[in-house]
């Protein structure tokens, strides 16, 4: 129930990005805040796949626009986060070393993401990267 919480307002920020005029932020929180829904409503390993496919367009789509080099490595970390995720669940694929793989990303996502509230919070005090 706290990921279907936690996805439902992550869709709110969206919206909120979309009355802001930001395109970029609208579309990346929505797709973040469906993620999370789904998550807490049992979504299986091809569409942890599917995300991870999805975050990538998004990874690109951020070089293109060039936002800040954090922000698209936070989608990158994303996209594995996702990946490892649906390719621990096949069966062919099982095994611990997931768990590893899966809490690296997810750890290195909370960094980056901390960092990049910061500098933006901060205006200028700390570098956006």
């Amino acid at each position: 129930m706290f990921f279907v919480l936690l996805g439902i307002l992550i869709i709110v920020v969206a919206m909120l990005a979309y009355r802001s005029d930001s395109n970029f932020g609208f579309i990346v929180f929505m797709l973040v805040g469906a993620a999370v829904t789904m998550t807490g409503l049992g979504m299986g390993p091809w569409e942890n796949i599917a995300f991870a496919l999805t975050f990538i367009l998004a990874i690109i789509w951020s070089v293109i626009v060039k936002t800040p080099r954090t922000l698209s490595l936070i989608l990158v970390t994303t996209a594995l986060i996702f990946l490892f995720v649906g390719l621990s669940g096949l069966q062919a694929l099982a095994g611990d070393y997931w768990h590893w793989l899966i809490g690296g990303a997810a750890l290195l996502n909370f960094l980056l993401t901390i960092y990049l509230s910061y500098a933006l919070a901060l205006e200028g005090k700390l570098p956006v990267l």
